[in-house]
């Protein structure tokens, strides 16, 4: 993609790879036209997937029950293994989490500025 400049179908190769959504390969070629290096570039969406859910996590713990709470939650979060090791793989698996978890902020942030229907 970042060769042939062709962003909408991503491809392996010369072949199309059709198995996987695009944006989780639009985030690797973006990383590379920033850093220059697939090494880095195939990891860091994952890591900064992995920190914004972190962020997140505490985020909600904090709104919901306190910045004490919100700290154990993001350091259990971080603590789990599944957590660590999708953060240092480059799949899309760690990309999910982290849109899945922005969902759910975003529906906390939204119900808890929105006044109560019921009157």
């Amino acid at each position: 993609m970042v060769e042939s400049g062709a962003w909408l179908l991503p491809m392996r190769g010369s072949q199309l790879y059709a198995e996987k959504p695009p944006p989780f390969m639009w985030l690797q070629a973006a990383a590379f036209k920033v850093v220059g290096s697939w090494d880095v570039a195939f990891l860091l969406p994952s890591l900064i997937a992995a920190l914004l859910t972190l962020w997140f996590t505490y985020d909600i713990a904090r709104r919901s029950w306190g910045r004490e709470v919100a700290g154990y939650a993001a350091l259990a979060l971080f603590a789990t293994v599944q957590f660590g090791l999708m953060a240092k793989r480059a799949k899309i698996d760690m990309v999910l989490v982290a849109m899945t978890t922005g969902a759910r902020w975003g529906l906390l942030s939204h119900l808890l500025k929105v006044p109560d229907w019921t009157g």
